[in-house]
């Protein structure tokens, strides 16, 4: 399998990752961000096998910084996953609130 990685700027930062892998069936998409969710166990080899907690962790991610995600995907093609996080420069940002 390939994973293309590309990023671009502007006032958005854009990331987006594609495989030639499997695909995930249009049925499925949007439970992918679940917690624990795997879409079909027996589609993937014990090499492969997660837990279903990495999409989970990058919606939560990408929420906290007030970003939007997005994926689309052919079965047996590719899949490719957007993540688009605003950019905030310094002096955007009150010192007082951040952690």
């Amino acid at each position: 399998h390939t994973i293309h990685f590309k990023v671009s700027l502007g006032d958005t930062i854009h990331i987006f990752v594609q495989d030639d892998g499997i695909g995930i069936p249009p049925e499925s998409i949007p439970m992918v961000w679940n917690r624990l969710y795997q879409v079909d166990p027996s589609r993937t080899s014990k090499e492969n096998k997660g837990l279903g907690l990495g999409l989970f962790f990058v919606q939560n991610v990408v929420q906290l910084h007030e970003g939007t995600l997005e994926v689309e995907s052919t079965p047996d093609v590719r899949t490719v996953f957007g993540f688009h996080l605003p950019i905030q420069s310094e002096t955007d940002t009150n010192p007082e609130e951040q952690v």
